[in-house]
């Protein structure tokens, strides 16, 4: 994988996916919600040994709809009432939970993505990972 320099820290690329579940976190991927559902975006990378994921900038995007973002450059929501902050499982999973799915009034298609930017960068020197508090 590809290294490459973050605000002074050594970053590798994720190899992530993201998933979206309804009702449960540990409940099997679904295509398509009710908005009266609640979901949770799962986002697991493959781990790299001494490394820890780091997700941000995460956008919603619909046809003919800017992105908007929900998730800012700390992982933190921008959209309380609708999107938690970033929730990391481990060192190379991460949620978002979403209790009040959302869609796009003036979108002409209801298929909405969800896009974040994942890297995965160095663990500190005791082991663990920088994690920052939201609020």
């Amino acid at each position: 994988m590809p290294t490459s320099m973050l605000n002074g820290t050594a970053v590798e690329s994720a190899n992530c996916k993201i998933t979206v579940h309804s009702e449960s976190l540990y409940g099997p991927p679904t295509l398509t919600a009710q908005l009266q559902s609640h979901l949770y975006y799962s986002i697991s990378c493959e781990p790299i040994a001494s490394h820890c994921l780091k997700v941000s900038h995460c956008y919603l995007a619909s046809k003919g709809i800017s992105p908007y973002t929900i998730i800012d450059k700390n992982g933190c929501s921008n959209e309380l009432d609708l999107f938690s902050d970033i929730t990391y499982l481990n060192d190379h999973h991460a949620i978002i939970n979403n209790p009040v799915p959302v869609k796009f009034r003036d979108a002409g298609d209801s298929m909405m993505s969800l896009t974040c930017d994942t890297v995965m960068r160095f663990k500190e020197r005791n082991g663990t990972c920088i994690r920052i508090e939201c609020r």
